[in-house]
């Protein structure tokens, strides 16, 4: 869905964007928590929660290039080191919601509390100029060497990623950790993440990867 976003937030602007998207994570996490059927999971967390961040990253990453032209690496870094500081802050609240409440209960807590952040977020998402967008060809960028290559840098850093935050935690229950030590393995993951995006990013005008980059968009 994120080519459909992101063409939808160029149209109306990412504020309409941003709370559908919000609609889409509290109905997904709320869904989530009353499943009994597996299978349905996919749908509730896999389509919901999936469509959410379409809905909410993509617009929100691009308004954030558009505000900043002078130090938009950092500006950027900074926006992003959020997922990072949820991570470090989420997993192990999580875990400990889990352990007292039940998975169904840390479900509905982080389906009303990310609710209520986004539309929050929403309401003061708008774009930096009120003016037409520059038409670009699109098309003829992705066939571009720089696109395929940072394409193909994240689909496979996202599969090494996510097989840890996948079997990580399991691995450490089975070795004796307790599940509030689980969750905070996965916060240091988030921790880590948090220092590279802000620290690359500030690099990268050193390097010459924002010159690459502008060259692209």
């Amino acid at each position: 869905m994120a080519p459909i976003t992101g063409d939808l937030a160029d149209r109306f602007g990412p504020r309409y964007v941003v709370g559908a998207g919000a609609l889409f994570m509290g109905a997904g996490l709320l869904l989530t928590a009353r499943v009994h059927w597996f299978p349905l999971l996919f749908v509730t967390y896999g389509v919901c929660v999936g469509a959410s961040v379409a809905c909410v990253y993509i617009p929100v990453v691009a308004s954030v290039g558009e505000w900043f032209k002078v130090h938009r690496d950092l500006a950027l870094g900074i926006a992003i080191s959020g997922i990072g500081c949820g991570t470090l802050t989420a997993a192990p609240l999580a875990a400990m919601l889990t352990e007292r409440f039940g998975w169904r209960t840390a479900f509905e807590f982080f389906g009303w509390t990310s609710t209520f952040i986004l539309f929050c977020a929403a309401l003061v998402s708008r774009p930096a100029v009120l003016r037409a967008k520059d038409t670009a060809n699109v098309m003829g960028m992705m066939r571009t060497r720089t696109f395929v290559l940072m394409y193909l840098s994240l689909t496979f850093s996202g599969i090494a990623i996510y097989i840890a935050f996948v079997f990580l935690p399991a691995f450490a229950a089975d070795v004796g950790a307790s599940r509030l030590a689980c969750g905070a393995l996965i916060g240091y993951i988030g921790a880590s993440s948090v220092v590279g995006r802000l620290g690359l990013n500030a690099l990268a005008p050193r390097s010459g990867c924002s010159t690459c980059t502008r060259r692209v968009s």
